[in-house]
Formats: structure tokens, C-alpha cells, sequence
């Protein structure tokens, strides 16, 4: 936003230079982005936060000028104006809906005589780059950056009935804004109308056809109140901004309405010979009063400074806050512009910029004795992203909230969504309830840019409903490989199905849980590919799935090579971890390797074997590796040639051979009894 200096200078008197005045705006957290001299004049350009409305007027921010300097703040004096017409120039005014308008005012102007403004009215707007345009249209423009109120001057004469109806757009109805272009509505579109037609876009723009010309003789002067969100979305939707529309969209104040219209009617009075008709004035006429209780003591505690209660109440008062006496312990009444503060602190913030931020002192932090040790579940939510990070994966980080679609791609029988109410689009309709949507978004997203060889993993949050809660939150963690799982001119191999089992396992090791890990069960679980899925357990509970995704999933997310993942509940991992450090002595004694080789039916699981196998061979066996898989012509339709390595070991003495070949016998007999497996 842009003022003038000289103009700002009739609310405050201030002597300092232009510079001077911006520089302390500056620190005081209202910046000043550039000066520009034009003339005798000095053009600042301001940079305005959405939470200060009130500074988007030359009274706001003289304001803070005075507050600053301490010098008066001369607010323009409106006196009562009282109706001097006949009531036969009357108004009629209906707000159907009081929500979107929480209050109007539409008053009666008459004699007017329209004509090119004086001097000093031109001056001052063409100073901050406002067109002049007649007497009647410059002085609500005046009005508006003077007091940030906005106003709008209607023909009353083409008013059909002497009506105005403040209501939502009929679909389809249609309106030639002053900017000459004709506009379609849409009902929700808050408009201004007659009995006839809409005569203005509520908060935004006027209608060309009740605009003020130099044959109006009455106008109606509107100064009303409306929702930001709807004039926002309005202004948005018709790709329409005004300064009327800016001011709306942040909020004005409710208790200016009839001061910035009185003023605006003297004004037109005074420099169009008008005389005053009536006032209608529909809905709130006072906003609700806040007020705070303020704690000097918490105010120089927070602040690390030793202000007195008198220097606490001048500062705030030069903002027009009321205090009744200056106390340790007092009460505090916000003006009705300053919506922003609503609590305590926000107090000390503007005792804080006021008083000056460098005048807080520098202090050194107070050293403790000890740092604060981590929460269990970080320190194992860490270890596990150093583990994922340590096997090369890159970690990502996705959005919470996604498509139905996406979800219905994952899970489509899923009844435990969690939808948003009000969503921004069509992509952030859900709480996701699996990582899975968007680890395929983000492969898709790398593989599209020749980003082939991928491992990636996402540990965050997934939410789903729950009984007696709106939802509950669950952190998961979601692995994915595709393409080559190493790569490099020694070696090389593909990400498969039992490249990131490893890596799977290889974290439930460092997690600890290897004492209650069970080895994968096969099962069929969507988005997965049948007979290539397994659930991971943990004891009797699932806590994941891994496996290779369906290609008609794949295809849903426009993939075209496989995919990978292994989907953990990580909340049941950080209920049974344990990152307790355990120390055992080097063996004394060197291990035994013996070699078994089998011929056993296809459908055995080699887990089942390998369990087997290390239950019989007791204590001493130690370790059972997989070492070959052959099914080749000497090998019977239907079954698979095994070969497993059994590691032998006694913590106490060396074996002998005697007693390995009882241990190997052992397992020999049991794959027999139990598999119906062949020796080789």
C-alpha cells in the first residue's frame, strides 16, 4: 500500500523526515518497502500483514506514528448530522442474509451537485495513484484510504421501487460492472439490488447502470459491513480485486461503518452543496467488546525487561487500548479495530515493538545440568531412518491429505476413511489411512524423470476412523524398490522380493526384535500381487506387509515397472522394540559347517524347513543358510533340489565329530519324517 507523507502528516504532527518516520515503522513491525520523492512529497510504500486491517488507512497507521512519537493523534471530527429533507426521498433496505452482511447503511443525499473536485481532494489521491474522477466519487475514495472504511455513492434516482435488497445472486443473473465489462453470477455471490436487478458485487465493484454522473442529482451512500470469506471468494472467482474488495477480504471495522459514512456525508455536503435526507441502518451496531487481563510481572518476564505500569499503560494507550488505572494487574479493552489481539501475549507484543525491540536485553541462556534425554519413540523412530538410510534408501516426505481416488486404488473396500469436511480440491479430500498412495505418486513422479533405480522410504503418520473419536493417528513406516537394487560394474542386481525382505530384516534386527520375529506367513492382501505377499509378524500379531504391487495398481498410477513395498504398522514396532545394549563374550571355540542336501515338494516353504531343521539339531545348531536351489532334469516334476549349510557351535568345549554327526542325524530324520523330503 502507498500514502503520502504529506498526507499523513495532517493526523500526526510530526517534524522528522520521511526516512525518519519509515525507519521507525520498520522496527516497530510495520514495514516501509521503498520511499519514492515525488516533488515536495514523499510516496511510502508499506507492506501490510494480513492480521493489521488497521493499517490500511492514513488514520491507522498516523496511529502508530503517534504511538511512536508520543505526538497527538488529530482524528478527523464528524458532528452529528441530522435529516434536513422531507421524507418523501425515501429508502428501503432488506439484508436477507445477515451473515454475509452483518450490517448496512444506505443514506439519502439530495441537492447534489456533481463536479470536478477541489484541489487539495485531487491532490491528495492522484498523490497515491488514484484517478480523480468527480467531487461525489472522489470523497467516498478519500474516505476510504483516510479511514479504510469503504463506501459506495448509488444514483438513487435509478433505484427501481427504492429498494435495496442485500442478497445472494440468482444462477445466471448478470451485471456491467463500472469497469464497462459484463459479469455472469452465481448464487454464491453476495449482491446489492433493487426491486429489479443487482445494482453492485457486494464488497468488490458498483454497477454501471446506478454509477454517479454529472446529471445525479441524489445519491444513496452505502457504508456496510461484509463477510471476508465471501468477498474474498468473490473477488477471487471474477478475478476482480479493488482496494473496496482488499479492505473487505481482511476485515474492517464493524464500529466504523457509521462514523467513515457521516464524515463522507459532511464532506459531500460541504463541497457539493448537498443537503441530508435519512439513514437506514440494518443489522449489529456494535461489535462485541473484548477485553484482557494483563500481568505486568509475566509482561517483564517474558520480555526480560522492568517496565512500571505507568510506561505499560502509556504505550498501550497511545493505541487506543482503554485501562482504567495503570496496576501491577489490570484490565485491558481492545478497540473494535484491532481484531488481531485476543489474548495476553498479544499485549506483550505490542508493548514489545512500541517500547522497541532493541531495547529487550541480551541474556545468555541459563546452562542446565543435563539435556533432556529423547522420548523413547524417537530415539527408535531415529535409529530406524539411520538403519533405512545406512541400507541406501532416501527418505520422502508426502502429503497427509489425498484423493478418494487414490485411496479407492489402494484399499478399495476401506470404510475407515477419514474425509475433510471442507477440502481445498479434489487431491485433499482424505486423511490418507496408508503411506502407499503417495510412495507410488512420488515413484512415479522419479521414474517419469529417468529416475529408474528407486528406494525410498516414508516413516509418518496415517490416520483412520476410530470408535468414540472423530479418527486415531498411527505412525507407518513404507519401503519401495524398483529397478536395480545395486548397481556397479562388480555388481549388479535387481530389486526383487527378497532384496527388501532383507533390508526389512535387517531393521527388525536393530530394533531388537529378533527374540519375538516370525518368519514371513503368505497371505493375499491388496494392492499386492497374489502369491507374492507375506504378512511379517512379530510373535502371533502382523505388523506388515510386503510383497510385489499389481500391475493393475501400477497402471492406475501410470507405472509401468515393477514395484516393491513392504508396509509396516511402526506403532506395534515401537510397542515391542528394544534398544537395550547387550554384550557377549567371542567364542572360544571354532564353528562346524555341514552341508544337507534335500529333494523336497515345491510348495514346502523353505522358512518351515529351516525352522524344523534348527529345532532338531538342539542347542548346537547355531545358524541354517540356504546355500542352492535346483530344479533340473534329475529333479521330479512338481519339487526342487535344496541345499542348506548348518552352522555347529558349543560355547563351552570344541565338538567332536561324533557329536556333529548326531546333531546332523537328527535333522536328517526330522526333514524325513516331517517334509517327506529325499536325501540327495
Amino acid at each position: 500500500m502507498k500514502i503520502s507523507y504529506n498526507w499523513l502528516k495532517e493526523y500526526v504532527d510530526v517534524k522528522n523526515s520521511a526516512a525518519a518516520v519509515a525507519q521507525w515503522l520498520t522496527m516497530a513491525g510495520l514495514e516501509v518497502k521503498g520511499i519514492e520523492e515525488k516533488g515536495r512529497d514523499s510516496i511510502l510504500e508499506l507492506e501490510i500483514t494480513s492480521n493489521r486491517p488497521d493499517w490500511l488507512s492514513l488514520v491507522g497507521i498516523a496511529r502508530e506514528v503517534s504511538a511512536i512519537t508520543g505526538k497527538h493523534l488529530k482524528v478527523p471530527k464528524v458532528p452529528l448530522l441530522v435529516p434536513v429533507l422531507a421524507r418523501e426521498k425515501d429508502i428501503k433496505v432488506d439484508v436477507e442474509d445477515k451473515t454475509l452482511c452483518p450490517r448496512y447503511t444506505g443514506r439519502i443525499i439530495d441537492l447534489v451537485q456533481v463536479e470536478p473536485s477541489p484541489k487539495f481532494l485531487k491532490e491528495h489521491l492522484e498523490s497515491i495513484g488514484v484517478r480523480s474522477v468527480n467531487n461525489v466519487v472522489d470523497i467516498t475514495n478519500f474516505c476510504l484510504f483516510e479511514l479504510g472504511q469503504p463506501l459506495h455513492a448509488f444514483d438513487y434516482d435509478k433505484l427501481a421501487g427504492r429498494r435495496i435488497i442485500v442478497r445472494r445472486a440468482k444462477k445466471g443473473e448478470k451485471i456491467t460492472t463500472i469497469d464497462k465489462i459484463d459479469r455472469v453470477l452465481d448464487p454464491e455471490t453476495l449482491v446489492i439490488a433493487d426491486e429489479q436487478k443487482p445494482v453492485a458485487i457486494a464488497g468488490v465493484m458498483g454497477g454501471l447502470d446506478t454509477e454517479v454522473t454529472s446529471a445525479t442529482r441524489t445519491v444513496l451512500l452505502e457504508s456496510a459491513s461484509f463477510d471476508p470469506i465471501s468477498v474474498r471468494s468473490t473477488a477471487r472467482r471474477l478475478s476482480l480485486s479493488t482496494d473496496s474488495s482488499y479492505r473487505f477480504e481482511r476485515g474492517v471495522d464493524p464500529e466504523g461503518v457509521l462514523f467513515t459514512s457521516t464524515r463522507a456525508a459532511r464532506m459531500i455536503e460541504e463541497f457539493a452543496g448537498a443537503r441530508m435526507g435519512i439513514i437506514r441502518d440494518v443489522g449489529l451496531k456494535a461489535a462485541k467488546g473484548v477485553s484482557i487481563r494483563l500481568s505486568v510481572d509475566k509482561l517483564n518476564s517474558l520480555l526480560n525487561t522492568d517496565l512500571a505500569p505507568v510506561a505499560v499503560k502509556k504505550i498501550l494507550e497511545g493505541l487506543d487500548f482503554k485501562i482504567a488505572a495503570a496496576q501491577k494487574e489490570m484490565k485491558v479493552d481492545i478497540p473494535s479495530f484491532r481484531r488481531d489481539v485476543r489474548r495476553e501475549e498479544d499485549l506483550v507484543e505490542e508493548v514489545a515493538r512500541l517500547n522497541g525491540y532493541d531495547k529487550i536485553p541480551v541474556t545468555i541462556p541459563r546452562l542446565v545440568g543435563h539435556t533432556q534425554r529423547k522420548e523413547p519413540r524417537r530415539v527408535i523412530s531415529e535409529t530406524a531412518k539411520e538403519i533405512l538410510l545406512g541400507a541406501g534408501f532416501d527418505e520422502i516426505v508426502t502429503f497427509s491429505m489425498i484423493s478418494r481416488d487414490d485411496l479407492k486404488k489402494i484399499s478399495p473396500a476401506a470404510s475407515d476413511v477419514v474425509l475433510i469436511k471442507n477440502p481445498l480440491s479434489s487431491q485433499q479430500e482424505a486423511l490418507r489411512r496408508s503411506l502407499i498412495p503417495g510412495m507410488l505418486a512420488a515413484a512415479r513422479f522419479n521414474i517419469n524423470r529417468k529416475a529408474e533405480s528407486l528406494s525410498l522410504f516414508e516413516l509418518s503418520s496415517v490416520y483412520r476412523k476410530a470408535a468414540g473419536k472423530e479418527y486415531k493417528e498411527e505412525l507407518n513406516l513404507c519401503m519401495l524398490m524398483s529397478g536395480k537394487a545395486r548397481e556397479g560394474w562388480r555388481l549388479s542386481a535387481d530389486a526383487d522380493f527378497f532384496e527388501i525382505k532383507g533390508v526389512a530384516q535387517t531393521l527388525f534386527t536393530a530394533l531388537g526384535l529378533v527374540p519375538a520375529y516370525r518368519e514371513i506367513v503368505a497371505q493375499d492382501a491388496a494392492p499386492f500381487c497374489p502369491g507374492r505377499v507375506a504378512a511379517i509378524a512379530l510373535g502371533d500379531t502382523i505388523v506388515g506387509t510386503i510383497g510385489e504391487v499389481q500391475r493393475d495398481v501400477l497402471e492406475s498410477f501410470d507405472i509401468k515397472k515393477k514395484i516393491f513395498l513392504c508396509d509396516i504398522n511402526f506403532e506395534k514396532l515401537l510397542r515391542v522394540a528394544d534398544q537395550g545394549k547387550r554384550f557377549a563374550p567371542l567364542a572360544k571355540f571354532l564353528p562346524v559347517a555341514r552341508d544337507i542336501s534335500i529333494v523336497a515338494e515345491k510348495k514346502i516353504r523353505v522358512a518351515d524347513l529351516a525352522v524344523a531343521m534348527k529345532e532338531a539339531g538342539g542347542a548346537l545348531a547355531k545358524a541354517v543358510t540356504l546355500c542352492d536351489e535346483y530344479a533340473g532334469q534329475q529333479i521330479p516334476a512338481g519339487k526342487r533340489g535344496l541345499t542348506f549349510s548348518v552352522e555347529y557351535l558349543d560355547e563351552e568345549k570344541q565338538l567332536t565329530e561324533e557329536e556333529i554327526e548326531k546333531a546332523h542325524g537328527s535333522i536328517r530324520q526330522a526333514l524325513i519324517e516331517k517334509f517327506g523330503v529325499a536325501l540327495r
